[in-house]
């Protein structure tokens, strides 16, 4: 993704390049650990984390230049806050796993206001989720409206 926004802005098609935010999970965070020590990469030890999609002890160098170069930041994201951030985007009809809403949950914890847009890349979506299909549930007739949102503030308890 930086390398296209670099890219357009070496055409001239553009005049900014957005800042860029490596939100990963606090159970590792290799990005994190090489910006803080300014290292090109760094390889961590992975603590345990539900966000098995970005679990990773190895970052990669392009994503710590692309933070790096274009003023961002590394933000560490609890599972808790990613399944606080999944949730949300549930309300809004948009189903991640739990490593898709990492950027949500790095922009929620960030807690600030940015000029422009803000823009969370979701990269996964729900059915990838481990569990997803594993519970089941006894068809229920006649719900209404206030029915199903009484439901679903029991989830969110």
């Amino acid at each position: 993704m930086w390398k296209g926004f670099t890219e357009l802005r070496l055409l001239g098609l553009t005049g900014d390049v957005p800042r860029m935010f490596a939100c990963e999970p606090a159970a590792g965070g290799p990005h994190a650990r090489a910006l803080a020590a300014g290292t090109p990469a760094a390889i961590v030890e992975l603590g345990p984390t539900q966000a098995y999609g970005i679990a990773g002890p190895v970052g990669g160098h392009r994503g710590v230049r692309a933070v790096r170069d274009s003023g961002g930041e590394a933000v560490l994201v609890t599972d808790d806050e990613m399944r606080a951030a999944q949730r949300r985007l549930a309300r809004l009809g948009v189903w991640q796993e739990l490593s898709g809403a990492a950027g949500l949950a790095g922009y929620r914890k960030l807690a600030r206001a940015f000029d422009g847009p803000v823009v969370c890349v979701a990269t996964s979506g729900g059915f990838k989720d481990v569990g997803v299909g594993t519970r089941s549930y006894p068809a229920r007739a006649g719900l209404t409206a206030r029915d199903v949102a009484a439901l679903l503030e029991e989830q969110d308890a």
